[in-house]
């Protein structure tokens, strides 16, 4: 039985992480990033390990918040309604079982979205063709 546990362990042991501060992506993108038509660009850079398959970007919303994943270094957003949302971005990467293991989150990023245009809204409820 303690022949198992120690197979277990040295299992856990050699399962890749994401563990150091050199990991945690940095944004390039100053903030706060505002915008007054509700689109916007979030960039941010990696200075550690390039074994990084995804990121994770935790999003908090007035009333809500959200997990987005990518595997760029940016992502293209709009928000319909006006308020602050808060970002941080982690880097991941896949573990054996496929679930993403992530490192620190970065700081926080402000979007401000002051007011978008009602027909901005109206066009991009309409479904489009790729």
């Amino acid at each position: 039985m303690s022949g198992t546990k120690i197979v277990l362990i040295a299992l856990l042991l050699a399962l890749p992480g994401v563990a150091s501060a050199q990991d945690t992506p940095s944004w390039v993108s100053a903030t706060p990033v505002v915008t007054a038509d509700g689109f916007a660009t979030l960039q941010w850079s990696m200075n550690g390990d390039q074994s990084i398959s995804a990121f994770r970007i935790h999003e908090q919303a007035p009333d809500e918040q959200q997990f987005l994943y990518t595997d760029q270094v940016e992502i293209r957003l709009f928000r319909k309604l006006p308020g602050d949302y808060r970002f941080r971005v982690q880097a991941c990467i896949r573990s054996p079982s496929d679930y993403p293991r992530c490192g620190a989150p970065s700081q926080p990023l402000t979007l401000i979205v002051q007011n978008p245009s009602p027909t901005q809204q109206t066009a991009l409820d309409e479904p489009h063709e790729p």
